[in-house]
């Protein structure tokens, strides 16, 4: 059975969520569907992804970018959908289907709702009805390895996960355990964050990986 993954560059900021797609099947191909494959974070700039991926990296904008997508401003409509060039677009992820490629379809958004994938899934799968579609998870479980300073993660906080950012270690003789700085949302303040060390340290085991970006507690 082929799989596509859909991939919002906001949604996995650091470029960690992809790469673990990419990493876990050497097969699967990172296919553009951005109009323009550019972004203010290097991560997912073009360059940087043919880099990193080489000739596993497709740029398919030209095919299946959103023509009117808000930063082209030939067109306008918010929310509207005119892919590029649909028939070759398609037919081309078609091939790499047939081929035996999974797909990682990259967009720019935070939220699937947000972005033009869900018109390219809906093409695809009306022609490749065995087409399985799967949404990474953000939570992978504990996270592996050593974790740096500035790393983002979740802090599990009576009963929740909370937001937080790795500090370094904090010796405690009992285990691994660290640091971190907390972000929580600032009551009667729409989108803004309150942000606070937290005051004891925190085991490995209460920690799992964060994929969102949080401006006031990752930086910019």
């Amino acid at each position: 059975m082929s799989i596509v993954y859909p991939i919002g560059t906001e949604e996995d900021p650091s470029g960690l969520m992809t790469k673990v797609l990419m990493e876990e099947e050497p097969t699967r191909l990172l296919v553009d569907c951005r109009l323009n494959p550019w972004s203010w974070r290097p991560i997912w700039q073009k360059p940087t992804l043919v880099q990193l991926y080489g000739a596993r990296y497709h740029a398919a904008g030209r095919f299946l970018g959103n023509l009117r997508h808000p930063s082209n401003p030939m067109y306008s409509g918010k929310g509207a959908v005119e892919l590029a060039s649909p028939e070759i677009g398609i037919r081309g992820l078609l091939h790499y289907l047939a081929a035996g490629h999974d797909l990682v379809l990259l967009d720019g958004y935070l939220r699937f709702e947000e972005s033009h994938i869900g018109e390219i899934v809906s093409r695809l799968t009306s022609q490749y009805p065995a087409l399985e579609v799967r949404f990474k998870e953000r939570q992978e479980g504990s996270v592996p390895g050593e974790l740096p300073v500035g790393a983002p993660v979740y802090v599990r906080i009576r009963g929740e996960n909370v937001a937080a950012l790795v500090l370094g270690p904090a010796p405690t003789g009992v285990g691994e355990a660290y640091w971190v700085r907390l972000a929580a949302r600032a009551p009667l303040l729409e989108n803004q964050w309150l942000i606070s060390d937290y005051p004891d340290p925190v085991g490995r085991g209460r920690l799992t990986r964060r994929f969102t970006h949080i401006k006031e507690l990752d930086g910019p």
